[in-house]
């Protein structure tokens, strides 16, 4: 039976903050009109300083649902602090799959072999995820990583902020430091990824992100797929009006193919 096309906006308990008052992790849920349909769990970037929820969230989601996907949108902290906030990020966005997995049934998804979409500082805390084993949640079918932030240490202003507010004032001044290196604690255990990046990002140079993750998932034999696009600037989302326009239709045929 077809379903009202609307968002629910949940508060997943996370623990309690340094207060000790309850704390939660906002997720936003997008129903397509099909019972039954699989889920893709999208983290919008924002370089750690925000949470991008309108074009790498709420626009992923309306272009998921579309092609017949349910989309849960998580947040998580972010901002600026002495310690930074990659490692509280990923927690948060652990914490938001948990209860994606947990409540998609009850609202009409099916639970398996779903994707996650990452963009930018976004892909940087799935692949984080990836990187824990998704602390024991089932993995997804396909992680997609769309212009994504892998390396902290090589780029201009844009990465300096991304720097500063993932690893904070002190990881700023160290940004050789292996604990800021993402790339090295992943797994051949890592699902399938699909990556892509405009070759024109000037505020997150290919070579030292895009390029750098598929380098390293030949080494360690994930299987991997990796397009790039001429003239296509960096949160392009999903592409619109840029050469960039089909590649979730693209990324979504692979995930189909995974399923």
């Amino acid at each position: 039976m077809p379903r009202l096309h609307s968002s629910l906006v949940f508060s997943a308990l996370a623990g309690t903050d340094a207060n000790g008052k309850p704390r939660y992790v906002t997720v936003k849920f997008y129903p397509c009109e099909e019972r039954g349909r699989p889920f893709a769990f999208v983290l919008p970037g924002g370089a750690y300083a925000y949470v991008e929820w309108g074009p790498e969230g709420k626009a992923v989601a309306d272009a998921l649902n579309a092609m017949g996907y349910n989309v849960f949108v998580c947040g998580y902290r972010c901002g600026f602090s002495k310690q930074g906030f990659a490692a509280l990020a990923a927690e948060d966005a652990l914490i938001g799959l948990r209860f994606a997995l947990s409540e998609a049934g009850q609202l009409g998804c099916d639970t398996a072999a779903y994707s996650i979409v990452g963009f930018s500082a976004g892909a940087h805390i799935a692949l984080q995820m990836a990187a824990k084993g998704f602390d024991g949640s089932p993995p997804p079918a396909l992680l997609m990583c769309a212009y994504p932030l892998v390396d902290c240490a090589h780029g201009g202003a844009v990465v300096k902020l991304c720097r500063l507010c993932a690893y904070g004032t002190e990881g700023y001044k160290t940004p050789d430091s292996p604990v800021q290196n993402v790339l090295m604690p992943l797994t051949e255990d890592c699902p399938p990824l699909y990556i892509w990046q405009g070759a024109d990002d000037a505020m997150l140079p290919i070579e030292f992100n895009s390029i750098q993750l598929s380098r390293r998932a030949e080494e360690l034999d994930i299987k991997y797929f990796f397009k790039q696009y001429p003239h296509v600037k960096h949160g392009a989302g999903i592409g619109t009006g840029s050469d960039a326009e089909g590649w979730l239709a693209d990324a979504c045929a692979v995930w189909e193919a995974l399923r």
